[in-house]
């Protein structure tokens, strides 16, 4: 991994250019402060009729910055997700470490025909994807 602290990319506070590997997290939710953090990378896995989404997105450490919950919407084909962060419940100082984190969104059973997935907030690509 590699820093260059003047690539001033959104929502990459520590300029971490090659994340590598995101640290997969589950919501906690009851976190404090709960607000919409940025998507930057989307994929959708299909098998069958099931569609299971992993969404990617920069974050700081734990306890100051935890996965709350994972919203989706759907209108017809087109299918929203945002994902939310808060902090804990303790008073502690916070260091500044940016981290690429990941989390997997089941997005269940859907009819056959093509569907759209796209981030609510975020730089994150719209998924295309089809059901058979």
């Amino acid at each position: 991994m590699t820093t260059d602290p003047g690539s001033g990319q959104p929502g990459n506070p520590g300029g971490v250019v090659d994340p590598g590997q995101p640290q997969l997290v589950i919501p906690k939710p009851g976190q404090l402060d709960v607000h919409p953090v940025a998507i930057e990378e989307m994929e959708v896995r299909v098998e069958g009729r099931h569609a299971v989404l992993n969404a990617r997105w920069w974050s700081g450490v734990e306890p100051c910055y935890v996965l709350d919950s994972v919203a989706w919407k759907r209108d017809g084909t087109t299918i929203t997700v945002s994902i939310r962060e808060g902090h804990g419940p303790a008073d502690i100082v916070c260091i500044d470490i940016a981290t690429f984190r990941a989390t997997v969104v089941d997005l269940g059973e859907l009819e056959p025909g093509d569907y759209t997935v796209i981030a609510g907030d975020g730089n994150a690509a719209p998924v295309a994807f089809t059901i058979g």
